[in-house]
């Protein structure tokens, strides 16, 4: 046998959990040769948690002393009184195994050795080299083992789990076993846990997006730091563990990444169940028999505001200078929206439907009134359809004097130098109610001359003509005056 791996260790004295005595049980690495003699009892296991702790210390040996022979298998993972061990996210355990071993003869003296995973003892793993307490993974018929002797030295200095070779199992206990005289060395079993994957999907085919986040030295020096994820990229995956279940965020993944990351121009729109991003994911996702969920995270670059759904629309119409990015088609039933007085900001529908909304404007007196209100600056509303709306304006009871306003379904006009966008916007079966009590005037709309309603006849139909009719009629306190297209 020749040495395999002989490296300095610097030697890290972990807590390990002190012995108590609990029912006959003797738990923790000191203690359990006295119990054993001090009770006469004549069964003990010795649990590994090979790869993982026990309960939240930094113990990663469990040692049990059973009543006698003859008693019950005690299982530690599944008591409701005893400790548990965890690895961390990433993994599931799956139950206690035995170690493979195999018995080297040396000087004379026979001893077991237990079998190493070998892609558990690398360059990293490491290892003392005082010359009282020399241990060495060495290889053995093709294989690399460890004495029990230097595995349990390693346990006692072990800081962390990866300080220590991951050992090769065989059979899985029989949890309803009774013990037998003698010692039981158990392992902890572990397969890579089943996830959600978050796949970072970018519109427009964008490449990535960026984040920073701040950093602070031992000197108390802070910097700022950027990152990037890239267009389909695993930002983030969610273990289900033994949850047989897991719920799809319902807020963007960057928080649950790192709460410190910020995002630099870009936006989270969704989830979605299909790398086209045309199903919505929510709700709980079903671990599956075997493998892992993709769910696809989509964003965009720039600073938008995602509309999901009716609270989303009615807030668009609340705050005009935002972006807007529709993500899917919305039902508007019940919800009810105030006219925009001016519109500077983007509407951006993708195509999508809003059907079924209401907006509507009270206690009209003097002055211009429409759905978008005036178009500023660079205002831009595009790819969208809007199906079933009902636009509503109710004017004041003129008690003296007269009232004339300007009332309008879509716009009451472009500012001066404004270059406002309206493309592929169509209004289809929709209705604008107008009730006007006596003595109001509504300037644009007289009896008797032709019905400039949709919005104002003043020289920008090269915006306008960007905009489909389909089935769209004025009401005049309840009567039918006008359509569109008009027949």
């Amino acid at each position: 046998m020749k040495a395999k791996t002989r490296l300095k260790l610097i030697l890290a004295f972990a807590t390990v959990m002190a012995a108590a005595l609990i029912g006959g049980c003797s738990i923790g690495l000191p203690g359990y040769d006295e119990t054993l003699e001090q009770y006469n009892l004549t069964a003990q296991v010795t649990y590994y948690g090979n790869g993982g702790y026990f309960d939240s210390s930094t113990g990663i040996l469990y040692r049990l002393v059973g009543s006698e022979a003859g008693s019950a298998f005690y299982n530690i993972q599944s008591s409701d009184t005893a400790t548990t061990v965890t690895r961390g996210s990433g993994w599931t355990f799956v139950g206690w195994y035995y170690i493979e071993t195999v018995q080297i003869e040396t000087d004379g003296e026979t001893e077991d050795y237990y079998v190493c995973e070998d892609d558990t003892v690398a360059s990293d793993f490491t290892l003392t080299e005082d010359e009282e307490e020399r241990v060495v993974v060495v290889e053995y018929d093709g294989q690399l083992v460890i004495s029990r002797t230097d595995y349990e030295m390693l346990l006692r200095y072990a800081e962390l789990s990866s300080q220590l070779p991951m050992l090769k199992l065989t059979d899985e206990v029989d949890a309803s076993m009774k013990l037998s005289e003698g010692h039981i060395y158990l392992a902890a079993n572990w397969v890579v846990a089943q996830g959600i994957n978050y796949q970072l999907v970018m519109a427009d085919g964008a490449s990535g997006m960026t984040y920073t986040y701040s950093t602070t030295d031992e000197d108390g020096n802070t910097a700022e730091q950027t990152g990037e994820f890239k267009n389909g990229e695993v930002i983030y995956t969610d273990y289900f563990g033994t949850s047989s279940s897991l719920s799809v965020f319902e807020s963007s993944p960057i928080s649950t990444i790192n709460s410190s990351y910020t995002l630099t121009n870009a936006t989270w729109l969704e989830y979605y169940v299909d790398e086209e991003c045309t199903q919505v994911a929510s709700g709980s996702v079903a671990k599956p028999e075997s493998g892992d969920v993709t769910i696809y995270v989509l964003f965009i670059e720039g600073d938008w505001e995602a509309v999901k759904d009716a609270s989303d629309v009615r807030g668009m119409f609340s705050s005009t200078t935002k972006d807007y990015y529709v993500t899917t088609d919305i039902d508007c039933t019940g919800t009810t929206a105030s006219v925009m007085t001016t519109f500077s900001g983007t509407i951006r529908g993708n195509g999508h439907t809003i059907s079924n909304l209401t907006v509507r404007q009270t206690n009209i007196s003097t002055g211009s009134y429409a759905m978008f209100g005036e178009l500023r600056g660079d205002a831009s509303i595009t790819d969208i359809t809007f199906e079933n709306l009902t636009v509503n304006y109710t004017t004041r009871e003129a008690l003296t004097g007269t009232y004339t306003p300007y009332i309008y379904m879509l716009f009451k006009g472009i500012s001066s130098g404004a270059t406002p966008t309206v493309s592929n916007v169509t209004i289809s079966n929709s209705t604008m109610n107008l009730t006007v009590e006596s003595g109001v005037t509504v300037m644009n709309i007289q009896s008797g001359q032709e019905y400039v309603w949709l919005y104002p006849d003043d020289g920008n139909d090269d915006v306008y003509r960007g905009i489909t009719f389909d089935n769209v009629v004025l009401m005049y306190n309840g009567q039918e005056i006008a359509a569109e297209p008009a027949e």
